[in-house]
């Protein structure tokens, strides 16, 4: 599997990194237009992937930024929605009712919108005011693409006059990933060892990997393996999830490298003192990215967890419980 992912960040990430020019020149006409807020729209996995991007904004610079759930922002009848904001819709098929629905809504109300999805050609695709392709086949690779489009506004807008920097150093990105998971296999074969036939799962975060800890608990653990799981802000889980804390419950901390670290730190001296049995900490400073700049790590966490989780122990789940996308029974299977 390891050498099988090595070839694909490789690949996949050198013709992500290609599209930088073409990611640029949308950012520039948007910035050149204008707007006065953005919301990133999704369902499922793609609203957690694009999840980190909002808390980026807010804290680099005074952009108002949101994420929503794409069903519920075309109900939601927010004034701030207007012809003077960007959507961002992140739409991997592009044929996901609710994006669908929300990018038909943007184009009757004239509200600019900027697509991600892997396919060309569908009703995502061809709503959007503009379209960028991202990645059919790496999880992780897809980031890059919103990398560059978000900074490069930060950096039209002033926030950021590291880009040209900070956009080169991402080019060392896929080969970093390689050595992520060269160093978390082990690890994420154990993980499934001890814990795939878990009744429960209690999924920690705090910051920007918000998106991550809820993509394996929902769209992974539970849509697939029914395994049951919640998620947890790790400030929050002082204010009454800690009293299911204990020996008998696994528990899974993502420490951040941003500035809610300190928020991960106590909840895991918590955890290590009263419920240690079954806690694993993924702890993404550990990992060595080499080519990457100390000041820029803390924007790339959810990246590197998503190959830790969604690469590798959501695969090996797949070997061990013999449930795949194929055996779900409800989901995109019956009307609802």
């Amino acid at each position: 599997m390891i050498e099988k992912l090595k070839k694909q960040f490789t690949e996949r990430g050198a013709l992500t990194i290609a599209q930088r020019a073409e990611v640029e020149k949308i950012a520039d006409e948007i910035s050149a237009r204008g707007f006065s807020n953005i919301f990133f729209a999704g369902s499922g996995g793609s609203i957690t992937t694009i999840s980190p991007f909002p808390r980026i904004i807010r804290k680099l610079s005074n952009i108002p930024a949101y994420a929503e759930e794409a069903a519920e922002l075309m109900y939601s009848n927010y004034h701030c929605l207007n012809k003077d904001s960007l959507v961002v819709i992140m739409a991997k098929t592009g044929t996901m009712k609710e994006t669908v629905e929300l990018s038909e809504y943007c184009k009757e109300h004239g509200i600019p919108t900027i697509g991600f999805v892997m396919i060309d050609n569908t009703p995502v695709a061809n709503n959007v005011t503009y379209k960028v392709l991202i990645d059919e086949f790496s999880s992780p690779i897809r980031y890059l693409t919103m990398y560059y489009l978000i900074f490069r506004l930060l950096k039209n807008h002033g926030d950021f006059e590291d880009y040209e920097r900070f956009a080169d150093e991402l080019s060392n990105v896929p080969q970093g990933l390689c050595k992520v998971a060269e160093e978390f296999d082990g690890r994420a074969k154990e993980f499934v060892e001890r814990f795939s036939k878990e009744p429960f799962q209690l999924w920690l975060y705090s910051g920007i990997n918000f998106g991550e800890a809820l993509k394996y608990s929902a769209d992974i653990a539970e849509e697939l393996f029914r395994q049951k799981t919640q998620t947890m802000n790790t400030a929050e889980f002082f204010h009454g999830c800690l009293e299911i804390a204990d020996d008998d419950v696994n528990i899974i901390l993502l420490k951040s490298e941003d500035e809610s670290r300190p928020l991960d730190e106590r909840c895991e001296r918590f955890l290590r003192k009263y419920a240690a049995k079954k806690l694993v900490v993924i702890d993404t400073a550990e990992f060595e990215m080499a080519g990457i700049s100390p000041e820029f790590r803390r924007f790339l966490s959810p990246i590197l967890l998503n190959v830790c989780i969604e690469e590798l122990i959501a695969e090996y789940m797949i070997e061990a419980t013999g449930m795949n996308f194929k055996t779900r029974r409800y989901y995109q299977i019956v009307e609802y």
